[in-house]
């Protein structure tokens, strides 16, 4: 592990900005020692590995889970995660809600809603409104931050015709 490194890369970031360090791969003792020059907050992918990570590290450190989360393995890392990156679907929203409910805290995670390729724009609408309220009614979940993305097929037949028709 380079500890210059990790500093030349705090130095540009701005004050109000939080650096994740993602330490997938790395060993106990490198984890270690950068939580020692004050690194606070690291990332995972794998849930097995933040849950052996968080056993054998200070319970000072705030972890992120930052990959893929199936529903039925949110269960092992509700008790000590402090932020879920990549939620992609409803149904794991309500397992961590479920979760979080459990332990009585609140979850902070980043959410993105797919929508399907064959929708008329009216009904795109109605389906990205309807999913907003039903994540709204998890009550045990902040929403960080909530992404509507389109199907590439949609995206590929609709861009085209974005850009031509764009006036600056």
């Amino acid at each position: 592990m380079n500890i210059e490194r990790y500093f030349s890369i705090l130095e540009t970031l701005p004050k109000n900005v939080r650096l994740v360090a993602v330490s997938k791969g790395k060993s106990i003792e490198d984890i270690n020692a950068l939580y020692e020059q004050g690194q606070q907050i690291f990332g995972e992918n794998r849930v097995q590995e933040i849950t052996k990570k968080y056993e054998l590290l200070p319970k000072e450190i705030k972890w992120h889970f930052v990959g893929h989360l199936q529903s039925n393995k949110v269960k092992y890392i509700a008790p000590f995660i402090d932020l879920i990156h990549a939620v992609d679907s409803f149904s794991l929203l309500k397992e961590i809600n479920k979760q979080a409910l459990k332990i009585t805290e609140s979850f902070l995670v980043c959410s993105s809603f797919i929508l399907p390729k064959k929708i008329p724009n009216t009904v795109l609408i109605i389906k990205v409104v309807k999913r907003c309220f039903k994540i709204l009614r998890l009550r045990h979940l902040k929403i960080l931050k909530f992404k509507v993305l389109w199907a590439w097929g949609r995206l590929q037949k609709t861009l085209p015709k974005l850009i031509k028709n764009f006036k600056p």
